[in-house]
């Protein structure tokens, strides 16, 4: 490569966002050159790929939120995209149950924030429940007919394939180094690829999709703020084959107090139970978001099958602990501001003469439902 390059829009992560971004940046800009970064071989290798791969309807995010803006419209965009394109989906719909009387207050006030969100939702009595298949002991639920799910590698697969028709550059096995110069004329950044070797990249559009490392894209630009990325790892079991397409539907309790939505039961395309994802942090201070262990199942994740065993049983009672088993480590992007857990996603814009950068933090859940809207939003952005 020469040492510097000029491109008009450098996109940093080709997680779905990142994705989503080009995507629509070169649909609106077809002689716009555009160049994504990606530090991984390929796209979609780290959160992206490590989730529940569910399409949320927007059910537990804080009214006006970012959050459940981008969630609402792009659920929607999700559905339309992927029947459009033969991607693969279910909109299967899920319940949030409840075991119990007591906890039948929680169950309204999550009917109620969904409400001010204009989100579907129907409240399930124990009666009603026993009509359907495996819900028979649940005390009550609500339902949300829009949520699904979908083959997300294929949707970033598609995502990829038509921004490269439209003239987007992917390079993979190059990491973004340092902010170099932000003049007047275009921002100068220094990459390093697979052997480390920098090289530079003149832009007038950059745009900070890193994900993980996010934070430390956003500092080197010059943002000053008391932000941090810490990764929140979620683990996730399988269950034995004899429980294929045992729900039809997803299943969620009530979200954990410590954070999250608790450790629920989702499945794959295949009709494939799995059930999690919970809550790790014991990566977040002592690792850095890159580490390759992040991802790895180790001897503490084997030690939780009790644990699991336990969410799950709330869930399906019969269930034993020969039939769950380890399968994967999601990694979500959790972004502290002055130290708090932020709960929204964070999003900053700066515009300065005739350059644009954008810095998109704390994309974790709903993010992969979210990712299309963001990435047309941005496109309307930039010129």
């Amino acid at each position: 490569m020469n040492s510097e390059i000029y491109v008009d829009t450098v996109v940093i992560g080709s997680g779905i966002l990142g994705l989503s971004i080009a995507y629509y940046i070169s649909k609106k800009f077809p002689n716009m050159t555009i160049a994504v970064l990606e530090k991984n071989p390929t796209f979609g290798v780290e959160t992206s790929s490590r989730n529940s791969e569910v399409i949320h309807a927007g059910i537990y995010y804080k009214k006006d939120s970012l959050k459940a803006k981008y969630c609402k419209l792009g659920r929607e965009m999700i559905y339309d995209i992927c029947k459009k394109n033969s991607i693969p989906f279910n909109k299967c719909g899920k319940f949030i149950i409840i075991n119990n009387d007591e906890q039948y207050s929680k169950l309204i006030q999550i009917k109620e924030n969904a409400f001010y969100n204009e989100v579907n939702l129907k409240y399930l009595d124990k009666r009603e429940l026993s009509k359907i298949e495996n819900l028979s002991h649940f005390t009550g639920a609500l339902w949300s007919p829009d949520t699904g799910i979908l083959d997300s590698h294929s949707l970033m697969k598609y995502l990829e394939q038509s921004a490269i028709e439209n003239n987007v550059h992917f390079v993979y096995k190059s990491s973004f180094h340092k902010m170099i110069d932000m003049n007047r004329d275009a921002y100068l950044i220094e990459i390093l690829d697979e052997n480390y070797k920098p090289y530079h990249i003149k832009c007038r559009n950059f745009i900070n999709s890193a994900g993980l490392n996010s934070d430390k894209v956003a500092k080197s630009c010059g943002i000053k703020d008391n932000f941090k990325i810490k990764p929140c790892r979620g683990r996730y079991f399988s269950l034995s084959y004899k429980y294929k397409n045992y729900f039809k539907n997803l299943i969620y309790p009530l979200p954990d107090p410590m954070g999250g939505l608790g450790t629920h039961i989702t499945f794959d395309l295949n009709g494939k139970l799995k059930l999690g994802p919970d809550i790790d942090w014991s990566f977040s201070e002592t690792h850095e978001a890159t580490d390759i262990d992040l991802y790895k199942i180790n001897q503490n994740d084997l030690l939780c099958q009790d644990k699991f065993l336990e969410s799950g049983k709330k869930l399906i009672p019969s269930l034993k602990t020969e039939d769950i088993y380890p399968d994967y480590v999601g990694v979500r992007p959790k972004l502290f501001v002055d130290n708090n857990l932020y709960e929204d996603f964070l999003i900053k814009e700066i515009t300065n003469d005739n350059l644009f950068s954008i810095h998109l933090l704390g994309i974790e859940s709903p993010g992969l439902t979210s990712a299309l809207a963001i990435g047309n939003e941005i496109s309307l952005k930039i010129n």
